[in-house]
């Protein structure tokens, strides 16, 4: 199946302020690229944990609860990436699931009527300040080795079968959610491979830096 990627766009449901997910707040302006090497960590704006990981390799350590996290992480990270605005989408993409689907618990037939219904963001905003919810973090493990970087996405969910969600054949255009796995399976990264019960997805995108 041929993507005409020239055609896709990212659509923004929202960003994350104070705890309120609302439809109208800019993003931050974008931060400088990433680098495994380094020690320092980036002042985010949002609320988003940082740590060194102590392998071989090394690597940094994120994590975050909400959806603004996931979309400053994923421009922070891509853009030291080949093909950046796909890895963009892409990390947009899973981190995005990890949040909502993942860590809050909103399946896709739940997330299609609060769609229909225009409940979505209010449902949304009262998963994140449930005590069931409130204390869980999506980690994202980003390792570098050669010029590949590896992203490792955890999220402390139930689980699901990602296998439906695979393919851009088996999900309809007339969707109006659902095909952001796809997505990032088919257009976005050459790497894509989910683990255990469903919430663990590693994918891999190559460095633009010559080192």
């Amino acid at each position: 199946m041929q993507i005409n990627v020239n055609c896709l766009s990212i659509t923004r449901l929202g960003a994350v302020s104070r705890g309120t997910f609302t439809e109208n707040e800019p993003l931050p302006k974008p931060l400088t690229s990433f680098d495994c090497g380094k020690k320092e960590m980036p002042n985010f704006s949002t609320d988003i944990k940082t740590s060194n990981l102590s392998t071989a390799d090394g690597g940094q350590r994120y994590a975050f609860r909400t959806p603004q996290a996931a979309y400053e992480l994923a421009d922070f990270l891509a853009k030291s990436c080949m093909n950046h605005p796909l890895i963009t989408l892409g990390l947009k993409e899973l981190l995005l699931n990890a949040v909502e689907h993942g860590n809050l618990e909103i399946g896709f037939e739940e997330k299609s009527h609060l769609i229909n219904t225009n409940t979505y963001l209010e449902e949304l905003n009262s998963r994140l300040k449930k005590q069931l919810y409130a204390a869980r973090e999506v980690v994202l493990e980003v390792t570098k080795k050669g010029k590949e970087f590896t992203f490792t996405i955890v999220d402390q969910g139930q689980g699901f079968d990602p296998a439906p969600f695979l393919n851009m054949a088996s999900r309809p255009i007339k969707l109006t959610h659902g095909r952001g796995i796809a997505l990032a399976n088919e257009v976005c990264f050459e790497h894509l491979t989910y683990r255990g019960r469903g919430s663990i997805v590693e994918c891999k995108a190559m460095s633009c830096n010559s080192l």
